[in-house]
């Protein structure tokens, strides 16, 4: 364990009960005609990282981030690599204001030190590919459909005997026209058409982290 986090590849010291994380369930909550209290949670869990860091003038040694650094890296708007204090690597978003308080009345001093107001959101992804060679229903099909040639099957649950290898927020991706090269036939019947590749040819202007 350390006594210190590592924001932007960089370390800074994390005073002892004045940094920490926040744990929150997602949930609403209403009251009742009878009194009681109707409670729903959300799947997840949000995280912060909430406190003070110390952004020295000078910095500690090499690998140790000074209070030009952390100025510079509050200022990113893009996600950020975030390592606390168990060396449990994350993606982070700085959400401000960020506060400073100068430990010296001299700013620029040598020895001086700042305090900063820090607020990490905790990046939790938007899903997870999961690489299966072979998947296999171990249950007799309750209902099949058949659409064009294609059959759905309803399942009650699956469930995955593997890690998943690649976490990845969820992008949407803003398409202002969408073209099928291919023919259609057979007019008033569902088809499903099957195509081995889509390729935006254009760029992205808006992309948001679902």
């Amino acid at each position: 364990m350390n006594n210190y986090v590592t924001f932007d590849t960089l370390k800074y010291r994390a005073p002892h009960l004045a940094f920490g994380p926040i744990r929150s369930k997602p949930a609403t909550e209403r009251l009742t005609l009878s009194g009681a209290s109707d409670v729903t949670y959300g799947p997840g869990v949000t995280l912060e990282w909430t406190g003070d860091l110390i952004a020295p003038v000078t910095p500690d040694d090499t690998g140790w981030g000074d209070i030009d650094d952390m100025r510079a890296s509050l200022e990113k708007r893009t996600a950020l690599p975030f390592i606390d204090h168990y060396n449990v690597a994350s993606t982070v978003y700085a959400m401000g204001p960020h506060g400073e308080t100068s430990f010296h009345p001299m700013w620029d001093a040598g020895t001086n030190e700042f305090r900063v107001s820090i607020r990490f959101v905790v990046d939790q992804g938007g899903g997870a590919l999961v690489p299966l060679a072979t998947l296999e229903l171990e249950s007799s099909l309750e209902t099949l459909t058949d659409i064009a040639g294609a059959v759905s099957v309803e399942m009650a649950t699956l469930e995955l005997a593997s890690t998943p290898v690649h976490a990845f927020p969820s992008r949407p991706v803003q398409l202002q026209e969408l073209y099928l090269a291919a023919s259609v036939h057979m007019d008033g019947v569902p088809q499903v058409i099957v195509m081995d590749t889509l390729t935006l040819a254009g760029s992205i202007p808006i992309m948001t982290v679902a």
